[in-house]
Order: structure tokens, then C-alpha cells, then sequence
């Protein structure tokens, strides 16, 4: 899939290839993702000066989004405060 993905606290996200997540239960699914919010707390995150910016790189930017599922309707979603790493989503279009 392609993500604004961070690799460096000292350069911006970059528009990227990233491995696509598979959700872990029932209560995940496949979303495809159409908007995602460019909150104080995504910049701080890539920026390194959030406390939840802690953690392994490389990761996917963004905290919340809008995506649809496989059944056509329209989700929000968030990122579990443990799972930052990794949303379950999948690539749009290429």
C-alpha cells in the first residue's frame, strides 16, 4: 500500500511503499482509506516531540481517518493507542 510513512523524526512523512497490515480480530477490518485528519498530535508524532511518538521506525503518519469498507459503508477510524505502527487498511488505487 502507499502511506505517508515516517522514517526520520528529522524529515517530513514521505509518500511511500509500506507493508499492509491484516486485521488481528473481529473486531478489525480491511478499510479503504479516502481522508485522514493533519492533527498537533500527527506533527508531533513525525516530528519526534509527541510522547506517543516513541516506538520503531518506520511507521504510518496520522492518528484518524475516514475510509469505506468492503460492504460500502463509511467508517471512521483510529489508530489503538498500542498499534501505532500499524492500521489496518489497504491501498485505494495506484
Amino acid at each position: 500500500m502507499k502511506a505517508a510513512v515516517i522514517t526520520s523524526l528529522d524529515k517530513p512523512p514521505q509518500y511511500a511503499d509500506f507493508v499492509a497490515p491484516r486485521p488481528q480480530s473481529s473486531d478489525e477490518m480491511l478499510v479503504d482509506v479516502l481522508a485522514v485528519g493533519l492533527h498537533h498530535i500527527t506533527r508531533g508524532q513525525a516530528s519526534g516531540t509527541h510522547y506517543s511518538s516513541a516506538g520503531a521506525l518506520s511507521r504510518v503518519a496520522g492518528v484518524d481517518g475516514v475510509g469505506r469498507g468492503a460492504d460500502g459503508k463509511l467508517r471512521y477510524l483510529r489508530k489503538a493507542q498500542n498499534r501505532w505502527a500499524r492500521w489496518p487498511t489497504r491501498q485505494l488505487s495506484n
